[in-house]
């Protein structure tokens, strides 16, 4: 017979298991910019909008914080970080020289399976661009970067990408809306993909870094909307 120890003692996995899911949830509703920076986050609506107690929305949110996607202020909540317009500046920065990198290793590692699939992403780019459809391109040219990231085949590259993609995803998501930013970056996606299937190193990563300092660029006219600084 189980004793009362035995039965409370899954309750914990159970609550810890139920916020792992929640954070990861509430994590890509940021990333989708659901929740744009500078938002209030309300502990009551969360529980509410995907159906849990606060308990494990508060879990959620502290994990959330430590990985910087929210900000926790005393006396006044929890809000989707808005980091000051230099930390921003700093990111993209880091971030160029992170994909850029990336993408020189992808040149040196990929194989013709790996080129394959990088070129189907990109036609499935230029088919969202077609389509004038700003939310499905946003979707395919995470796919494309992604499938970079990999080919670089660099596991410790990869999870420091993933880590600074989700705090600067608002600010593209935002750069992908801009008029003719579409068009611009099947451009040059075109010319990433060239350098990495010619095997390339060099070319990928002054391609790649040219990519992302326009992007940033750009992010940083609307980041200065958003930016607490």
């Amino acid at each position: 017979m189980a004793t009362t120890k035995d039965r409370k003692s899954p309750s914990p996995i159970r609550r810890k298991t139920q916020a792992a899911a929640l954070q990861d949830r509430i994590e890509l509703a940021i990333v989708r910019g659901e929740f744009t920076p500078g938002e209030h986050l309300d502990e009551h609506s969360l529980a509410d909008r995907f159906g849990v107690s606060r308990t494990p929305v508060r879990e959620a949110l502290k994990g959330l914080s430590v990985a910087k996607l929210v900000q926790i202020r005393p006396h006044a909540g929890v809000f989707v970080a808005s980091p000051p317009l230099d930390e921003i500046i700093e990111m993209f920065e880091l971030m160029t020289n992170f994909e850029a990198f990336a993408a020189s290793l992808a040149a040196e590692r990929a194989t013709q399976d790996d080129i394959e699939r990088l070129r189907r992403l990109h036609d499935d780019c230029g088919e969202a661009a077609k389509s004038e459809d700003a939310e499905a391109f946003f979707a395919r040219n995470q796919e494309f970067h992604r499938c970079i990231y990999e080919l670089a085949k660099n596991s410790v590259l990869l999870e420091q990408i993933e880590a600074l993609d989700k705090r600067l995803a608002p600010y593209r998501r935002l750069v992908t809306f801009r008029p003719g930013r579409v068009a611009r970056s099947i451009d040059e996606h075109k010319k990433i993909f060239d350098a990495i299937e010619q095997g390339k190193s060099r070319d990928a990563f002054q391609k790649m870094s040219r990519h992302l300092s326009i992007l940033a660029d750009d992010a940083m006219v609307l980041a200065r909307a958003t930016s607490t600084a």
